[in-house]
């Protein structure tokens, strides 16, 4: 996505085509920001009412692309991002008449002009219709404004499983056994109405505040008729660029061949989702696609209780029949396996007490404990994931900045607010204490703490000292001449692409984090010119596959965080050019296998880490 400088008047009719004001309220709604002050420009309006509460951080950026979109379906206001892929993404919605809150899917526009994708998706509406279960999503309606298709649905206010685990670590037992069963019972409707998921994974399992676990998706089980056999041998996942299951939950037949899924695929995937609660990683997953593949054929089904989960010999018998190699050897149906989970002893009372599905009431019971209870409690338990976290800096608090890079062996001096690097130099450009205090550093850092921005310097007592300032608000900048080397923008809802030029007179600035930040293709073109960069954190950002034609310009850049949902395979052409990366982040549902492997196979040594 990219942005020109609107005008006035252009910014007051995509307010108008978007559906969030009529044309009367538009003009006059301009013309007394323009009458308070404002400058009469698209941007500076957007910032105005941002600032004022009269438009989201999501709609703001909307109504400065290029095109003007729809942001009103149906009387549904998109009111943020919260997620997507190549195909479509979604967005917390809130009804204008009713208030009613709901998750609203979109077909992206390169979906919409694809007889096939639009198929499907009208497909995907019409299953998620047929659902009235209290563990699937309920879906609300279905249309389409100005050639935009989409479905509204239910909210879930909780995170997925994959969420859940990574944030907090493994669940209890009973957790885990719990969520399992609920999950199955969303399922077994699913199944009774002749469908099935064929994508069951942690990130397609919610759990809302009162505990009640919700599954979502049903893109795979509404193109069930088009799937295509899949040679497990290439790990050919893939079909129009669509994935079609996901390798790490995918029974060993569905890899074979699509069309074998059936209900007891569900069962298996089930069975992998519940080993990932326990112990937080799936059962099979390898170093690579292939060898994932090959162990879901082949490798030996893992025994919970020799892993170290909690729980009985009979949960244990029921898991290792949910993942048998062969279908005819699992349950053959979901009431078959949730009848065993009733015969398991009990593993004591889970910290989350769910909602029976079948009570109509939403209400949890008395004292039950709601999944954000869960995450806040978890985090305070010394458990430490099987899947370890990302050494990425964390969006930083303004009263206390972390390392961005964190880097080994630095330490914080409280009295003096310093950090000791043993890595900071980049070894292509000599630091000449008789030059690099004379650029423009000083008042770019007084702009950037006043916008909300964070900052590392390095002052000229510090000139040949591994020593660091960490500097949060100005009072704090000190007298002495300095350079900027970090900046940490996270989570800055006014930053927006006028700015980054700003920072293209920076010669020591190697860590730059524009995570959560509205900023969109066209303005990384300036970061070319940072001949020190090394470090860039681009998550939950709007830069499209585009904007990796300038980040493919950075000479030196090592590490590069894109973990977003603005990507596809065509991002892979500029990720290639990158070879000094050492690490790069990315989405794991925007890809193909495909392009993974050809990533891996032009960039050997880069560490390819998906989430």
């Amino acid at each position: 996505m990219s942005i020109i400088q609107l005008t006035a008047e252009e910014f007051q009719q995509h307010l108008i085509a978007s559906g969030l004001m009529a044309a009367p309220a538009a003009a006059l709604r301009c013309q007394q920001l323009t009458g308070d002050g404002v400058m009469a420009d698209g941007e500076s309006l957007a910032k105005a009412m941002l600032k004022r509460g009269e438009l989201t951080s999501y709609q703001a950026r909307v109504l400065l692309q290029i095109r003007p979109q729809p942001l009103v379906f149906d009387d549904y206001e998109l009111r943020d991002r919260l997620g997507g892929g190549s195909m479509g993404y979604v967005c917390r919605a809130r009804h204008r008449r009713n208030g009613r809150e709901a998750a609203v899917k979109i077909l992206t526009a390169s979906a919409s002009i694809s007889p096939t994708m639009l198929r499907r998706f009208r497909r995907e509406a019409k299953t998620a219709f047929q659902m009235q279960h209290p563990n699937i999503v309920t879906a609300f309606t279905y249309g389409e404004v100005n050639d935009v298709h989409f479905l509204a649905m239910e909210l879930v206010d909780g995170p997925d499983f994959h969420r859940l685990v990574n944030e907090s670590g493994p669940t209890s037992p009973a957790v885990a056994f719990d969520y399992i069963r609920q999950a199955a019972l969303g399922l077994q409707h699913a199944h009774q109405k002749g469908v099935v998921h064929r994508d069951v994974k942690p990130a397609n399992l919610l759990v809302d505040k009162q505990g009640r676990v919700k599954v979502v998706d049903l893109g795979l089980a509404a193109i069930k008729e088009e799937a295509i056999g899949i040679a497990a041998s290439i790990g050919q996942l893939t079909q129009d660029g669509q994935t079609l299951g996901t390798a790490d939950y995918m029974a060993p037949e569905q890899a074979l061949d699509t069309h074998a899924a059936d209900q007891r695929a569900d069962i298996y995937a089930l069975g992998c989702v519940w080993h990932y609660l326990l112990l937080g990683a799936p059962p099979f997953r390898r170093n690579s696609l292939a060898e994932t593949l090959i162990a879901h054929h082949e490798a030996p089904i893992p025994s919970l209780r020799e892993l170290g989960a909690a729980v009985t010999p009979e949960h244990d018998a029921v898991f290792q029949k949910m993942l048998a190699k062969n279908r005819d050897d699992r349950y053959a149906d979901l009431e078959q396996m949730l009848a065993a989970l009733s015969l398991c002893p009990a593993l004591g009372p889970p910290p989350v007490q769910a909602v029976d599905p079948a009570q109509e009431s939403a209400s949890s019971p008395s004292g039950a404990a709601s999944a954000e209870d869960l995450l806040a409690a978890r985090k305070a338990l010394p458990v430490e994931p099987a899947t370890p976290s990302l050494p990425l800096p964390a969006p930083l608090a303004p009263d206390s900045l972390p390392s961005l890079a964190e880097v080994e062996e630095s330490r914080t001096v409280h009295g003096g607010s310093a950090t000791r690097d043993t890595a900071w130099s980049p070894p292509w450009k000599k630091f000449d204490p008789l030059t690099a205090f004379n650029g423009p550093d000083r008042a770019i850092a007084a702009w950037v703490l006043e916008t909300g921005g964070a900052i590392v310097v390095r002052t000229r007592k510090q000139a040949s000292s591994p020593i660091r300032s960490r500097i949060a608000v100005a009072t704090e900048l000190p007298d002495d001449p300095l350079v900027i080397e970090q900046i940490d923008w996270s989570e800055n809802p006014l930053l927006g692409d006028s700015d980054l030029p700003k920072l293209g007179d920076l010669q020591h600035l190697s860590v730059l984090n524009l995570n959560g930040c509205d900023i969109t293709s066209g303005a990384l073109e300036s970061l070319a010119k940072l001949p020190a960069l090394t470090e860039l954190h681009l998550q939950r950002t709007y830069v499209s596959d585009d904007g990796l034609y300038f980040v493919s310009r950075i000479p030196h850049l090592t590490c590069l965080d894109l973990r977003g949902d603005n990507l596809s395979d065509f991002a892979v052409d500029y990720l290639v050019q990158m070879r000094r990366l050492q690490q790069l982040h990315l989405p794991g549902d925007c890809f193909s296998q495909r392009a993974l492997v050809r990533l891996q196979r032009e960039l050997p040594a880069c560490e390819l880490k998906l989430r």
